[in-house]
């Protein structure tokens, strides 16, 4: 399969107005803004500019003779099965096909105010459901609630917008004199106790043992660590796992009885450790490949968890661990085909590529083995560094065809800005320190030795 030649005449490209007229003033320093005019998408000029953008593009894209048999490869790949992990219940195992079909898309008309918890019983009408939370006064808030394995605690976490904090209050279900059928039809809430009232820092519950906790939280831990805190004694959180130098702690499930999994993202990838719940000690390792690990379904009271994992050439393997005989025992359970792809073709390489400042970005290179990185072939360098949000390793139909029918090759890079090292990396590339990012991203494609300035293609969305 070929890819579009050469045009013979250099691209003209349609004219963005400059409106030299718009200048921000922040405290005494003056920035020109000549573009913002295109930030209005209803305008005449901005859908003008857009409509000869793609008239270009289709210029282009019309006199490639391959066109129909990417698109065709492209649908083809992109056909395949989906799952999440299953969850175990007894002896049964559920799966969970995502087949897309079924989705709603829509667009939101109104904003999400005054949220309320209820409490649902299994067989009843929702208008039998017993309002547990509501706060008037805070019409933003939202609300999410959980009990605990033991059935005793109602778990209520608030919070009021994206960032990485939340308040934690917790209802003993146990200790309410006619339980909560008492409050069925009731005006007033659970009688809830606050164990953490401000928005400083971000609380998981992990498991519980009476009124002994395990959280996961960022509570002067960036890259989070995990605490125990006996609701006896709410004023003493005592460390299980401390926070790592380098690694972020992404998640700890509890399993098999005194067993914890614990997920860390270690220098963009994805680590999976077995340690001891109370003492927090470390057991074993699983062993993984590059990549990511997206979803967990564990219970403390199965010795057996499943492990939802992808990777820049693996669709998805759905992994089986039984601990019941003390040894992690890994295998298999379901993975992911692709019809036409064979992984063995493609290498993967991480590379850390010092910046302007001299810290080391990572970033992954990706393409057939027999694709050489001497500037012969084109390369698409993809960058995000936003929001705290880590690229890490995902398969993606339209970068492997890229690199399979191509001839190119792609490179991730993990620029600050993003979560990869945890909310130190976000923040040194944010808000004042947002020059960094965009050092970054321009160090790399200027100082680009793998291809040439004529085969670089760029996917950037820089926050």
């Amino acid at each position: 399969m070929g890819s579009l030649s050469a045009l013979d005449q250099p691209l003209q490209y349609p004219i963005a107005r400059r409106d030299e007229s718009v200048v921000n003033d922040y405290h005494g320093v003056k920035i020109s803004d000549p573009y913002r005019w295109l930030e209005d998408p209803d305008s005449a000029e901005t859908k003008e500019f857009v409509q000869k953008q793609v008239e270009l593009c289709e210029s282009v894209l019309k006199k490639c003779n391959t066109r129909e048999q990417i698109r065709e490869r492209v649908t083809k790949l992109f056909d395949h099965p989906r799952y999440g992990a299953p969850y175990k219940r007894g002896n049964n195992r559920y799966p969970a096909p995502k087949e897309g079909e079924n989705i709603d898309a829509g667009t939101e008309t109104n904003t999400n105010l005054y949220h309320e918890l209820y409490y649902h019983f299994l067989g009843t009408d929702q208008s039998e459901d017993i309002l547990c939370w509501r706060d008037s006064e805070n019409p933003k808030f939202i609300f999410r609630g959980s009990v605990t394995d033991d059935g005793k605690y109602l778990l209520l976490y608030i919070s009021e917008n994206c960032d990485p904090v939340n308040k934690v209050y917790y209802c003993n279900m146990s200790a309410l004199s006619e339980g909560l059928q008492g409050f069925r039809g009731k005006d007033f809430l659970l009688p809830f106790v606050k164990l953490v009232d401000q928005f400083d820092a971000l609380y998981t519950a992990i498991a519980n043992d009476d009124t002994l906790f395990t959280f996961r939280t960022n509570k002067g831990a960036p890259r989070y660590k995990l605490v125990h805190v006996d609701l006896k004694e709410p004023s003493n959180w005592i460390d299980v796992i401390p926070e790592s130098e380098k690694d972020v702690l992404k998640s700890a499930n509890a399993v098999n009885g005194n067993k914890m999994i614990v997920n860390y993202l270690s220098d963009v990838k994805y680590v999976l450790q077995i340690r001891d719940l109370e003492t927090g000690s470390f057991l074993h390792q699983l062993p993984l490949d590059i990549g990511t690990v997206y979803e967990i379904t564990a219970r403390r009271e199965d010795d057996m968890f499943f492990i939802y994992f992808s990777s820049f050439l693996t669709p998805g393997i759905i992994y089986q661990c039984n601990l019941g005989a003390g040894v992690p025992d890994m295998k298999i359970f379901r993975e992911i085909s692709v019809p036409g792809f064979d992984r063995t073709e493609f290498d993967v390489n991480q590379v850390f590529v010092p910046s302007k400042d001299g810290t080391k970005i990572p970033m992954f290179i990706v393409g057939r083995k027999n694709v050489d990185l001497d500037g012969s072939h084109p390369c698409l360098l993809c960058g995000y560094g936003g929001f705290n949000i880590s690229s890490t390793p995902s398969f993606s139909v339209s970068r492997i065809v890229l690199a399979r029918h191509l001839g190119a090759f792609f490179c991730i890079a993990n620029i600050r800005g993003g979560g990869e090292y945890g909310e130190e990396w976000h923040k040194a590339g944010s808000l004042s320190k947002k020059q960094n990012l965009l050092h970054e991203y321009i160090f790399l494609y200027l100082g680009f030795f793998y291809t040439c300035p004529k085969f670089q293609m760029h996917k950037a969305v820089l926050q």
